[in-house]
């Protein structure tokens, strides 16, 4: 009897934390457009047919004027008019922080696991996995309580656990975004 109960409970407990004190379970979606870095500045600003980047988070929210988050998520980026041409995956975790209601600017940081492909000229698909980072500040330009719209700007890295060979890849880059989603 208790084995079943024990699930039943901790739905119950997750169902009605969202409700308490301010705090929202919320799903973002991200569309950017990426930019290796050149000595720490974006290299000409990249076509966005050309190189984009999509994303996902979902976090919880909670506090009041100040609000934290918690989030995970995973991106995609691609490279693909860069010789060679480059996809990025990753999949993260962190923090979120930021401020006021309507117009809400905010920082973030996430650290997690990524993977970059590589297609050199000669054929052939490599990759290469490392841990990667996130950082970056953010704009929400219209957020209510269930919607928000927004902007954001932020640095990427990932740290591969091995070179690749002949190839000459950037590993950072600065993603200019647009983000929307929900809260629940």
């Amino acid at each position: 009897m208790l084995r079943r109960a024990i699930p039943i409970l901790a739905a119950l407990v997750l169902a009605s934390v969202p409700t308490a004190a301010g705090a929202q379970v919320y799903i973002v979606g991200e569309l950017s457009s990426p930019s290796y870095l050149d000595d720490g500045f974006p290299d000409v600003l990249p076509d966005i047919p050309d190189r984009y980047s999509a994303g996902a988070r979902v976090g919880y929210t909670f506090g009041e004027g100040v609000k934290f988050s918690i989030e995970g998520g995973a991106a995609y980026a691609t490279f693909t008019t860069d010789t060679p041409p480059s996809t990025i995956y990753q999949g993260f975790g962190g923090i979120r922080i930021a401020v006021g209601d309507v117009l809400s600017p905010g920082l973030y940081g996430h650290v997690g696991y990524g993977e970059v492909r590589v297609e050199p000229e000669q054929g052939g698909d490599r990759f290469r996995q490392g841990v990667t980072a996130r950082a970056g500040v953010s704009l929400d330009l219209f957020s209510t309580s269930s919607l928000v719209l927004g902007a954001h700007l932020d640095w990427n890295r990932i740290f591969l656990n091995t070179a690749f060979e002949a190839i000459d890849f950037d590993e950072d880059w600065a993603e200019l975004g647009i983000h929307a989603g929900a809260r629940f």
